[in-house]
């Protein structure tokens, strides 16, 4: 895939990861825009359709399909800042059979804070592991506290934070909006301590995390969280499990403040009820072992 686009969607706040994903699709669609004598400029709404029915007759789930279409979606719109084309047929289509992201089991919040109790208690051997571990503490403290997510994490600056205020901004992007919430005061201290011994690491971005491969290190992470807690199954479990927890003590409004939410309807699926409902969707196709 061109470097072009590339930086199209870097700009758009894509991750890598979902960069890659996303070009997997696009190899597929241009395969099909080939073999059918199709081409970016000729191509319209009832292409698309027969391109998406075609995925469909090869038993991909409503899911995929959905990624599909989106992926599309975005790269006839670089086309369109490029010149190429001036309409993006793909937005007129849509989709009635997508797949809600099933929810596993949530974890308490008591055992979230253990979590993170026992994590801070761990010992480095070398300076190196030490440091490592000063900010995989800062990392997992985000997850767990305030519920951010890998995207969050990676645009974060060291302006973001405010520790006369024991506070953090989360900036909006493309899928969420901004929000500021409180630091625990157990973050506060290893945060300062963090931003004061990583000072000469930065660059003119000034982003809090000096390391730009946060992924690997919060996969890394919970990886090793998973070997004294199974049912820890990636950030994104402790993501759900936060907002759960708080639509526990708090007004759905202000959890959807707090959860970055744009529409509300993204909270209210983490309801108690619609909660229930997504964990049989689990048990169903993704059973625990």
């Amino acid at each position: 895939m061109n470097s072009d686009f590339r930086q199209y969607r870097l700009k758009l706040d894509y991750a890598e990861s979902s960069i890659k994903i996303q070009d997997s699709y696009l190899r597929k669609f241009f395969a099909w825009l080939i073999q059918n004598q199709k081409t970016i400029e000729t191509i319209n709404n009832q292409d698309l359709i027969l391109y998406l029915s075609n995925e469909r007759k090869k038993n991909n789930k409503p899911t995929g399909i959905y990624q599909c279409l989106q992926t599309v979606k975005i790269y006839l719109d670089y086309e369109i800042e490029r010149g190429t084309i001036k309409v993006n047929p793909a937005k007129r289509i849509k989709l009635h059979d997508k797949e809600e992201k099933a929810l596993f089991p949530p974890i308490d919040k008591e055992t979230l804070d253990k979590i993170y109790k026992e994590f801070t208690e761990q010992q480095a051997r070398t300076n190196k592991a030490k440091r490592v571990h000063q900010r995989d503490i800062i990392l997992l403290g985000l997850l767990i506290f305030q519920g951010l997510d890998s995207g969050n994490l990676k645009r974060l600056t060291v302006k973001d934070i405010n520790l006369a205020e024991g506070t953090i901004y989360i900036a909006s992007n493309r899928q969420s909006s901004a929000r500021t919430l409180k630091l625990e005061s157990a973050q506060i201290l290893s945060i300062h301590h963090y931003i004061t011994s990583t000072q000469t690491d930065r660059t003119k971005e000034n982003y809090l995390f000096v390391n730009r491969k946060l992924e690997e290190s919060v996969s890394r992470c919970i990886r090793k969280l998973k070997e004294n807690y199974p049912e820890l199954q990636s950030p994104g479990h402790i993501r759900q499990s936060v907002i759960i927890n708080w639509l526990k003590s708090h007004p759905i409004r202000q959890v959807q403040y707090m959860a970055g939410h744009k529409k509300v309807r993204s909270t209210e699926r983490y309801r108690a009820e619609d909660v229930n409902d997504l964990l049989q969707q689990v048990t169903k196709f993704h059973p625990l072992q």
